[in-house]
């Protein structure tokens, strides 16, 4: 017997929890739709719950994400700083050996008196050797712009209080500074330095 021979007679319909029930009275071995709803709802839940592990999931991930984001900033901060510190380590090295060997020709800067400096000053013209290292050496000092690698590369030729004995210009009273060769070998310097950033 086919579906289509069962008649309206045959057929009862319950309703139930604002559903409606359909049994088949002569063929009781038919699945029962309240069930198959049942079972969807169940399946719906647990897909509800299992995407709240999910979201549950996706935030504790992000949670982690944030942290380790966090641990690599302070990472990437502490070896910056272990960088630096190896750099001016390694300047410092690096300026101690240059004093002690290669410019062991040049006497021992800054220079602490006006004779000194007159006397340094006559010796790196007639001696080739403790020019190049003195040229060498004030190439070294570095120093953001002009005024600031003068400043820079002075400081390390005359101590302050020899500095305070000269004037730029010179006076009565006062030596000029202008004059002297190691000077003008740090402006010629200076104008090297400045030619090469332009080309650069």
């Amino acid at each position: 017997m086919s579906f289509n021979d069962i008649t309206s007679s045959e057929l009862n319909y319950i309703p139930s929890n604002n559903l409606t029930t359909l049994t088949n009275l002569r063929i009781p071995e038919t699945g029962n739709l309240q069930n198959l709803l049942q079972d969807l709802v169940k399946e719906i839940k647990q897909l509800r719950s299992e995407v709240s592990e999910i979201k549950l999931l996706n935030y504790d991930l992000k949670a982690e994400i944030t942290a380790l984001k966090e641990s690599n900033k302070r990472g990437l901060l502490k070896l910056t700083e272990e960088v630096v510190s190896v750099k001016m380590e390694n300047r410092k090295n690096n300026s101690d050996f240059d004093s002690d060997v290669l410019f062991s020709d040049i006497p021992k800067l800054p220079l602490s008196a006006i004779s000194e400096v007159a006397a340094f000053d006559e010796e790196v013209q007639k001696n080739e050797s403790q020019l190049r290292q003195f040229k060498h050496l004030i190439s070294k000092v570095g120093g953001d712009g002009p005024t600031q690698f003068i400043r820079s590369a002075i400081r390390k030729v005359f101590s302050d209080k020899v500095a305070s004995e000269y004037s730029w210009k010179g006076t009565k009273v006062k030596p000029s500074a202008e004059r002297c060769y190691i000077v003008s070998v740090i402006k010629i310097l200076l104008m090297k330095n400045i030619n090469a950033r332009t080309k650069s």
